[in-house]
């Protein structure tokens, strides 16, 4: 059984019977881009982006405070949406709150 969100620019899908060569088949998450490209994503995949994310932006900002700035952006982030809030007003409001800048490719 697969569950399917779609989004502007890709689809999440949560498939119940996706196995990965160990016989098991458990609940996998994948992300299908318009290109056909699909992404299964995993914690080791997250842990090694959010490091390098991190240290770039202590870069950016001394003192370790960048990679403060992305805990507090991912904990907003995720968060679950307010009664009646949509996906592009909770950018929004992540956009005015850590004055993110506006990239080319941006929606």
């Amino acid at each position: 059984m697969k569950y399917r969100y779609d989004l502007e620019k890709l689809s999440v899908i949560l498939d119940t019977e996706m196995s990965f060569g160990n016989g098991e088949a458990k609940r996998w998450v994948s992300v299908e881009f318009p290109n056909g490209t699909t992404w299964v994503p995993a914690f080791r995949d997250y842990f090694y982006q959010l490091q390098l994310i991190a240290w770039c932006e202590d870069v950016k900002y001394p003192n370790g405070r960048g990679r403060f700035l992305v805990r507090d952006f991912l904990r907003d982030s995720v968060e679950p949406l307010r009664p009646g809030e949509t996906r592009e007003e909770r950018w929004q409001g992540l956009v005015d709150k850590y004055d993110i800048p506006q990239r080319v490719g941006d929606g």
